[in-house]
């Protein structure tokens, strides 16, 4: 199973890697949206009353939807091996649940892959949940 294949041995695949960079920055764009949003809302801001906010929340959902696209179903970006990618999105993807700042159950594709690697041991061992405070 997907779950027991090796980890890529190149940080992006070489014949796509514009792709999977591609892949990666918007994860990144949507996790940083998440934490501005995080951070103002535990300074008072609300999402509600904030044009930014709203547009950072705007970013997100778009973010989520065209990664739920790429990944088509699948649990990896390639089924041959799992890549940092992979291991980025379901450490992002986890980050966004256990913060509550966005509701996975909206892209089934996504939460199929959270699920999906869930009980990888690295993956596993550093769960948010297990940071103190």
């Amino acid at each position: 199973p997907e779950s027991r294949l090796a980890i890529q041995p190149t940080l992006f695949r070489p014949e796509k890697r514009y792709h999977d960079e591609n892949v990666l920055l918007v994860l990144d764009g949507a996790i940083d949206s998440a934490i501005n949003v995080f951070l103002l809302e535990r300074d008072g801001v609300s999402a509600a009353t904030t044009p930014y906010l709203r547009r950072q929340g705007e970013r997100i959902e778009r973010a989520m939807g065209w990664l739920e696209e790429v990944y088509g179903g699948r649990s990896t970006l390639d089924e041959s091996t799992v890549s940092f990618v992979d291991l980025a999105l379901v450490c992002g993807l986890e980050w966004l649940a256990f913060r509550k700042r966005y509701d996975l159950s909206r892209n089934p594709g996504l939460a199929r892959v959270v699920e999906h690697h869930r009980e990888r041991p690295s993956l596993a061992s550093t769960h948010p949940s297990l940071a103190a405070g």
